[in-house]
């Protein structure tokens, strides 16, 4: 179907899958609308220089909670333009 804008920018809050961004890209083959893609780690509440906040799942412990509290701590240092690639892969 047509696109229902002539262009689209697109922002996450965080990081984004390789599958997600695939998808994204075989649907705007056709009409190339989308301009821009950006990810911007901001998944944490920064109180001041020294101490951030994030929210986080109280209860026991899941895997989807343990995956959350991860990728806050990797938007943290991504954002402070850290490496954590050792963590992350």
């Amino acid at each position: 179907s047509n696109p229902r804008y002539c262009e689209y920018h697109v922002f996450f809050s965080n990081i984004v899958h390789q599958d997600l961004l695939q998808k994204l890209a075989l649907a705007d083959n056709e009409h190339e609308v989308v301009r821009q893609v950006h990810e911007y780690y901001g998944d944490y509440s920064a109180v001041n220089e020294c101490l951030f906040a994030a929210t986080s799942c109280l209860g026991p412990i899941s895997k989807v909670s343990l995956n959350r509290d991860i990728n806050v701590v990797l938007s943290l240092l991504l954002s402070m333009k850290r490496k954590p690639s050792k963590i992350r892969y």
